[in-house]
């Protein structure tokens, strides 16, 4: 009887037609099981994924701080703040002069700590981006990828503390 069921199951599984396709389902199931299910939901069809919410700043903040995305925070800080400036004074902050008497004229409340600011925000921004692109060329080579993350993200907030003082400034026409 034992020969018989060695015989059965070897004549069942080198069948092309039943032992092949039974073999690549117990493959496939072994691998399901082992693996998991993939995290991104099934869609049916042609449907297309769920659209990302990123039409309006917050939304684009919210999703750059989600990711983990800091040059895209940055630069939404910029540009905010550059649109500050503009409704002000009608000038972008790249129009800021380096005199005081002629920012002063072009009506730019602060010009050197808005110029200061603006160069901060521009650098940061570099560095944010080499750090989530990881790359090897960054400005502080003698510490680790992870020391320049950490204190990356040490300063951040006091950078990112200007410039809501700014914006608050501009924006109220203190």
């Amino acid at each position: 009887m034992t020969g018989d069921a060695v015989a059965l199951a070897e004549s069942f599984l080198t069948d092309p037609r039943v032992g092949i396709p039974a073999l690549s389902l117990a493959v496939a199931g072994a691998l399901w099981g082992l693996l998991g299910s993939p995290a991104v939901p099934r869609r049916r069809g042609a449907e297309a994924p769920a659209m990302r919410p990123d039409h309006d700043p917050v939304s684009r903040t919210y999703l750059d701080l989600d990711e983990g995305n800091f040059s895209g925070l940055l630069a939404e800080g910029h540009d905010r703040l550059d649109l500050a400036l503009k409704e002000r004074t009608g000038h972008h902050l790249e129009e800021i002069p380096w005199r005081r008497r002629a920012a002063a004229r072009l009506g730019i409340p602060e010009a050197p700590a808005l110029r200061l600011l603006r160069d901060r925000l521009v650098s940061y921004r570099a560095w944010a981006f080499r750090l989530e692109t990881d790359s090897w060329l960054r400005w502080d080579f003698w510490r680790t990828r992870e020391q320049s993350r950490r204190r990356f993200l040490a300063e951040l907030p006091l950078l990112l503390g200007r410039v809501d003082r700014q914006l608050t400034r501009l924006e109220n026409h203190e």
